[in-house]
């Protein structure tokens, strides 16, 4: 369950990532978004790739399993904007 706190920054962030276009092979602005929000929630290591591809890594304590998600940042152009 998250904080309200929390709630409200996942909702900010997830607003300001939607408030850039990010086109196949153009999502430069909303991977530099992601690097800084990898960064400021303390990722251990944050990276953008030569694709545009955001990697961040949290150390675990512990030896285990590791989990691993993937996402798509990029868009397709809306053919009518203003509809």
């Amino acid at each position: 369950m998250l904080t309200n706190e929390r709630e409200q920054q996942v909702i900010a962030l997830c607003q300001a990532l939607i408030q850039h276009k990010s086109y196949s092979g153009h999502e430069d602005g909303v991977a530099g978004r992601m690097k800084r929000a990898f960064e400021e929630q303390g990722y251990h290591e944050t990276t953008v790739d030569g694709y545009g591809n955001v990697w961040g890594r949290i150390r675990g304590r512990w030896p285990g399993k590791v989990l691993l998600l993937d996402g798509h940042i990029d868009t397709v152009p809306v053919p009518d904007e203003s509809k």
